[in-house]
Parts: C-alpha cells; structure tokens; sequence
C-alpha cells in the first residue's frame, strides 16, 4: 500500500497514504533505468528525476526550483510503502506521518478522534449486487427489479457505513466526470412495489445464496442486505458465501455462482464511460453478470469518438439503456477520509483518492 510524505523542514513529515496508486518515475518513463542513466544530468533533473531518492521501502522527493509549473509547498516529498491501512493509521496517532487515506473502521476512528482533519474522499466508485444472468431464476427482469427495490440504500449508508458513503441510484457520482446522473429507475427503495413484483414473477422458492469477496465491509453490507430481502421479499433461505478475490471472479467467469454478488467496481480513468466500459462491454474481465447488448454497444462505441460533449451524452445513454435492463444494482459509492495531522494544512483528494501533493502546506 502506497503513501507519500511530504516535508516542509528536514525531519518533518507529512504522509499521504491508503490506497494512492504512484505514476511512473522517471526512469519508468524513458524505458529501462540503464537507458534514463545515460541521459546527462541536467537533462535527467529537467525531466524531473533529480529529485528522486530511494530508501529502503520509502522514495524521496525533492522540490525542483525551476519546476515551470505551479510550485508545490513542501521541500521534499516522501513516499512510503504499507502493506496494511491499520499500520499506517497508527503511524499517523504516533506522529510518524500527516495525512494518510483511512476507510472502513479506521474511519469511523478517525471520524471521532480528529473530526475536523478528516477530508471526505468520495472514491470514484460503485458498490453493486450482480446478478447472474445465466440463472434461469433471474431471467425475469421484475425479479431483479424485486431486489433491487427491496434494499434499502438510504440505511445501509447511515447505519453500516456511519455516513461515509453515498446512495447510488445511478453508475456513477458527481465526482465522475459524465456521471452524477440517477438514471437506474429501479434504485429507489420501495418494499411494496418489490413485493408485488416478485409476486408478478411467479414468486420465489427455494434457497437463495448471495456472494462477495473477503472484506470486512463487503461482510457487513452482505448480511444487511439478506436481511432485508427476508424482510421485504419473503425469501427465508438466504445464505451469504465469501470467497477470496482471486477465487471469486474465475467462479463468476465459470458460472459457478449461483446467486447475486456484491462487489467493488472503480473508474479505470476519470470518465463516466470507464465504469460503464468495464461493468457491461462484452469481453470484459470485470462484465461479471453475462450481460450483452448491441444496443449498448453501439452507443459506447459512438462515444468513444465523438466529440467530449457528445461522448458525455453517448455514455449517459448507453449506462442508462444497461440500467434500465439491471444486470446489475448500485447500492452506494464508498466514501474514505484523508486523516491528517494538526501541523499541515490544504488537503484535498485527487481524483483516486490520494492527497494532492503540491496543495499541503507545512507549518
């Protein structure tokens, strides 16, 4: 797990962590490392690998002077490497790091004990239930309508999530460049009309088994969401299964789940036709429902090279002709935190959640 620190002062830090994804070095950039090293040295500090240290698990960064660009606060900048969020929340309560991206419990911690020095990070993202339609017993599309009617987003946010999270009623939030749209008809929490829905199906029998991958959250909103369906539906046999994430998608791929998934999908870039891309093009590695519509198709491929305007209109359409269909339900968007601490200042989250580097201040 990534995070950045920034200094302002030698020995001082400020960390940026979670789950920041790094671009490339330099060296990365012009091709293998012996290539950038033959490169004379101002032309490798132009560009913008003189600043570059390693040490150990953390790369340092400092501040180039003649930077064209609009200069950072900090003097240097240090990337650290952790293999598990907790770790690095607990370095930020020791004052070993500023500011590192929290979600989940650490959260919700957070949430208590800095209240003021938690910057929302909405993720770029959509927490949804899949549903197989390879299963006979979802082909009717009011049994999806069913569920998805039948889950109450609203308090799975309030009472699961403690607030950091945001009901979906569309593929993507405001956040998404083309997304911020409620276009999925069937995302409002209705538990009569699911009830009659159901009934209009044919009803439900038999045993009724919902899958995720491990994750303490996925966990949680899982069981909720059973229990609602017992609730609501009458579906009494309601079972959850959690697979490891490398188990899960080759059993969805194989058709070996046998009822809705809950998963995590995020925007591959910053556009609205990234989630809808991945989530219903055939061919797709994370299409796990099997949907597969010319329509769809053409209207994404429209958009791929139409102008940017046009492209946000294609998208919109394409998203809300899947959604109108439900191979799959949004639930929520996830919501992180950027938790810092009382020496920086001007935090703010880039688009996937990391801190935007060259707005902390220091001091």
């Amino acid at each position: 797990m990534p995070h950045v620190s920034l200094d302002r002062k030698p020995g001082r830090t400020l960390g940026d962590g979670g789950r920041r994804r790094l671009g490339p070095r330099p060296d990365v950039l012009f091709g293998r490392f012996r290539q950038y090293r033959r490169f004379p040295r101002r032309e490798r500090r132009d560009a913008g690998g003189e600043g570059l240290r390693r040490r150990g698990d953390q790369l340092l960064l400092r501040k180039f002077p003649a930077y064209a660009g609009a200069p950072g606060n900090a003097d240097r900048v240090e990337v650290r490497s952790y293999q598990d969020e907790g770790a690095a929340y607990r370095d930020l309560q020791a004052g070993a790091v500023d500011v590192t991206l929290v979600s989940g419990n650490n959260l919700t911690d957070a949430a208590q004990k800095f209240r003021d020095r938690v910057v929302r990070v909405p993720f770029p993202a959509v927490i949804y239930l899949g549903f197989p339609l390879w299963d006979k017993r979802f082909a009717d599309l009011r049994v999806r309508q069913a569920f998805s009617q039948a889950v109450d987003r609203d308090a799975i946010v309030k009472s699961l999530l403690r607030g950091f999270g945001e009901s979906a009623r569309g593929l993507a939030g405001e956040n998404v460049p083309g997304g911020g749209v409620d276009d999925c008809t069937s995302c409002a929490y209705d538990p009569a009309k699911a009830k009659v829905l159901l009934a209009e199906a044919g009803g439900w029998t038999g045993p009724l088994t919902l899958w995720t991958y491990q994750d303490p959250t996925n966990t949680v909103t899982l069981e909720a969401v059973a229990n609602q369906l017992r609730a609501n539906l009458g579906v009494d046999a309601v079972t959850t299964q959690v697979q490891p994430v490398d188990q899960i998608y080759p059993n969805l791929a194989a058709h070996k789940v046998d009822g809705p998934v809950l998963l995590y999908m995020g925007a591959g870039y910053p556009h609205l036709y990234a989630l809808a891309n991945q989530l219903f093009t055939k061919g797709s590695g994370t299409n796990v429902t099997g949907y597969d519509s010319p329509e769809f198709a053409s209207l994404l491929g429209k958009a791929a090279s139409a102008a940017p305007d046009d492209a946000v209109t294609l998208t919109r359409e394409a998203a809300k002709t899947a959604l109108d269909t439900l191979p799959l339900a949004p639930l929520y968007r996830p919501v992180g935190g950027l938790v810092h601490s009382a020496r920086v200042g001007g935090v703010r989250p880039e688009f996937l959640g990391g801190v935007v580097l060259a707005a902390v201040t220091v001091g």
